[in-house]
């Protein structure tokens, strides 16, 4: 089955086969090649694919727009007057106003805490937020009020109220809000 073929360069006269015409470029290790590079390119591809789905609708993070992103920052406000219930027998001064509200409550919070903030007295001021998880000891709009506590486990507040502690003892218990505000914008008297 060998042909001879006669090449018209340099005279030369080749013998070449029928099959080996059709196998010049279909080599085992060019064809294992081949399909290497082809796999090869579309792994990438998938791969690429996969890294645009995920980070265009899964985080969201490659391509988002960086003027809507925004960063918002809160600072903590510290009141030094404010305590928790907690503490109200337990302060360094000697005769002080503690006074109980809600800060949270719609109608009286910001009358309570402009009286508060104003409040000019010699005696301190100090305030227990009534709406606070920390004070829920405490409060209790249904019970009964103790207007003598010596202790903190005895105090019991429904309603915003102020009480005057001197040397440890409970002075004075205000819960009517005209009293309270009375209280707290008359000028001290000295005794």
């Amino acid at each position: 089955m060998k042909k001879k073929k006669k090449n018209t360069n340099n005279g030369e006269i080749k013998f070449v086969t029928k099959q080996m015409k059709t196998q010049t470029y279909k080599n085992d290790d060019v064809k294992l090649f081949t399909s290497a590079v082809i796999i090869l390119i579309v792994m990438a591809l998938c791969l690429g694919a996969l890294f645009y789905f995920n980070g265009k609708f899964v985080t969201r993070d490659e391509f988002q727009d960086t003027t809507t992103t925004t960063t918002t920052t809160t600072t903590v406000a510290y009141d030094k007057n404010t305590i928790v219930a907690d503490h109200v027998f337990s302060q360094s001064d000697k005769k002080y106003y503690v006074l109980f509200y809600d800060t949270k409550d719609k109608d009286f919070a910001g009358m309570y805490a402009n009286l508060a903030n104003y409040y000019e007295g010699s005696t301190a001021l100090y305030i227990v937020d009534l709406g606070s998880t920390m004070n829920k000891n405490i409060y209790n709009k249904d019970g009964k009020e103790n207007t003598a506590p010596t202790k903190v486990s005895e105090l019991v507040v429904t309603r915003p109220t102020l009480i005057k502690i001197e040397k440890g003892k409970v002075t004075s218990y205000i819960t009517d809000r005209d009293d309270i505000i009375k209280a707290l914008t008359e000028k001290e008297t000295t005794k």
